[in-house]
């Protein structure tokens, strides 16, 4: 019986809501694989120790790689800049406090 346009699809047909498909897990899998070989994370210690590499460079190269490239939040208000200006500084960085008049 094939499928044909119009038909009901068959219940638990198709491929579960979380699942990769082949391709990407074949590539995750060959990429541990290899982690795995080439001393796991001792081994990736032990070479980023060796190439100097400092705390701030190993965030700045992975971290963005190992975080969701997209969550799901809902804006539903304002934006306060007084706050904004509070969280990210002028140069990125955080100053005072957010109800202190150092704008």
């Amino acid at each position: 019986m094939s499928f044909k346009p119009g038909d009901k699809k068959p219940e638990n047909s198709g491929r579960q809501k979380g699942t990769l498909n082949k391709a990407s897990k074949i590539a995750i899998d060959s990429l541990l694989d290899i982690f795995e070989q080439l001393g796991g994370i001792d081994g990736a210690v032990k070479h980023f120790k060796k190439n100097n590499m400092t705390k701030s460079e190993f965030y700045k190269l992975f971290y963005g790689k190992l975080t969701p490239s997209s969550i799901g939040i809902a804006h539903t208000g304002g934006i306060d800049l007084k706050h904004m200006k509070y969280a990210f500084g002028e140069n990125g960085v955080t100053n005072g406090s957010p109800d202190s008049d150092t704008e």
